[in-house]
Parts: structure tokens; sequence; C-alpha cells
């Protein structure tokens, strides 16, 4: 029995200290809200085959996001590096936190986890406005539901009731234009979207009012 329970506490030892994060960075090292945000990871592994994977997004919020990962390794006991590659897209100023997980196991994508769970961390970041446009007004408005399944509404907060929004375009986290509507020049207080045609994932709004703008991030789950 206590031979048993040693083995098991060195397999759990050693599927923890197997898999690690060696670094996590944002490319640009400090975006601004033209940017295309894309979040590394370097992780190292002590068995072969760590590129063959699958990854995703476990959580968004406003201003956080939690991201993981599953790496399929092989029977070879070779050091493997890997760089995991998150796209964030295009995000509105502000102060964000990246939280990661992971995790290693054996057999094809998408393998079994291994017994015991990998490391996780956390990047904090900063997403600024590009020095040429330090003096843009920000329009603040509220997007909901968040996530969203089939409609999107878009309202500007209590602090600018008077504003009259004027254009609303959504883009891809590749920075692909999905859609975009110009209002009459009398404006509109709540916009409606129709997203059912959206696949799940993240997206970026962009909401225009005179000569203020801004960009929320919202998540399509069905």
């Amino acid at each position: 029995m206590k031979k048993n329970l040693m083995f098991l506490f060195l397999l759990i030892s050693f599927q923890i200290h197997s898999q690690v994060i060696n670094n996590i960075y944002s490319v640009p090292a400090n975006p601004s809200t033209s940017d295309f945000v894309y979040m590394l990871v370097d992780c190292q592994f002590t068995s072969s085959g760590c590129s063959a994977h699958t990854q995703g997004y476990s959580f968004i919020t406003a201003n956080s996001i939690g991201a993981w990962a599953l790496h399929c390794l092989g029977p070879l006991a070779t050091i493997c590096n890997y760089s995991d590659t998150f796209p964030l897209g295009i995000l509105p100023m502000g102060n964000y936190t990246f939280s990661f997980q992971l995790d290693e196991g054996h057999g094809g994508p998408p393998c079994t986890p291994g017994i015991a769970p990998g490391p996780s961390d956390s990047y904090p970041f900063t997403v600024s406005l590009p020095t040429s446009a330090e003096e843009i007004e920000k329009v603040e408005f509220n997007i909901y539901p968040n996530p969203a399944s089939d409609k999107l509404k878009i309202n500007p907060d209590a602090s600018g009731s008077e504003l009259k929004i004027e254009a609303v375009k959504i883009y891809n986290m590749i920075g692909e234009e999905f859609f975009s509507q110009k209002l009459m020049a009398n404006g509109q207080q709540q916009v409606v979207i129709d997203i059912s045609k959206l696949s799940p994932g993240m997206y970026v709004a962009e909401l225009k009012a005179g000569e203020k703008s801004s960009r929320k991030m919202f998540s399509v789950q069905r």
C-alpha cells in the first residue's frame, strides 16, 4: 500500500513539474486602440510532440480574458518548447488581465489530460490611445447581453444620455468587419443588432457619436 501511495505521489509530482509556463507577453508589447493584439505563451514540456494541441478561451469579461491549452505529448523523453498564440483583436482602452491554464495529455488531439492539472499564470497589460490620438474623446456605452446569442443591444451610458449614436461596426478577433450600420443624422439612443448569423466567439463593437468613438469586446455563445 505504501509503495502504491509513493508511486502515485511521484507520478503526480512528475505531472506537475513536467510542464512549465516560461513566459507570457503581448504583441505588440505596448498595444494601443489601433493595434491588433496577440497574447503569446511560451511553454516547455519534458516529452516530444507538444505542437499537437487544442486551445481556446474559457471566459471573457469587460477587462479579463481566460484561455487554456491542452498539449498532446509523444513518448520520447526530449525537451519540447512551444508558443501558444491567442488573438485578442482590437481592444478598447483600459487595463486588462490575461489568465492562462496549461495542461498536457497523451493520444491524438483532443488528447486525454493527465491526472494532475498543469500550471496557470496571468499577465496584466494596458491598452492605451495612440500617441497621435491622445485628445480623441471616448463615448461610453453599455452593451448587453454579454455573452449574447441572437440580439445585441447598445446604449450610451447615463452620463452620455444626450449623445446620438451615428454609426456602429462589429469586427471579429482578426480585424475583419462583420457588420456596419450608419444611422440617421438625428441618431438614436439604442441600437439593436441581429447577430444570429455570427459564429460563436469573441467580437469587438465600435460605436461613434459625433467626434467621439469607443470599442467594447463581447462574446457570442449558443
